[in-house]
């Protein structure tokens, strides 16, 4: 099912956005300070709460876009236009993915219906999708040099 698929076990909860980790700063081995803040806005509705996860793929692994790969999160009620904006920063250079969904529902998963398929918007970074899954981790994936993204990070939930 696509919520196994993107955020775990389709629930919220202590494996991704739950407490001792969400929005605590906790990220990946070999951090590095930055100077700067990359900024990441994604674009929705006003209506329920947004989560985010970025990705690495260090080396080969394999990334399914899952709680156990995510190495930040973040959640946030949008603005009345609907868009939120989140900070990255203290960043090692490398290759990134995010993954978003929208809350509309409340009830702090990605809903999907009786075949899996979300039935609320969700996106991922470059816009990419994926046929009967999330989409491959390289079509997502955007670059962090220098503390600058090498693409506008601006995700567009549909």
């Amino acid at each position: 099912f696509w919520h196994i698929a993107i955020f775990g076990l389709g629930i919220i909860g202590p494996g991704i956005f739950g407490p001792g980790i969400f929005g605590l700063g906790i990220f990946g081995p070999g951090m590095a300070s930055a100077s700067e803040t990359i900024t990441v806005t994604i674009k929705g509705s006003d209506q329920g709460e947004i989560f985010a996860s970025l990705f690495t793929k260090p080396g080969n692994a394999d990334i399914h876009f899952t709680d156990t790969d995510a190495i930040r999160q973040w959640r946030g009620q949008p603005n009345a236009d609907g868009t939120i904006s989140f900070a990255i920063s203290d960043i090692n250079d490398g290759i990134y993915a995010i993954a978003a969904f929208q809350d509309q529902d409340g009830d702090g998963a990605l809903s999907s219906n009786i075949v899996g398929m979300p039935t609320e918007k969700y996106g991922f970074s470059n816009d990419a999708r994926g046929y009967f899954g999330p989409p491959d981790f390289k079509n997502a994936a955007f670059q962090i040099e220098n503390n600058r993204a090498t693409v506008p990070l601006i995700i567009a939930l549909k």
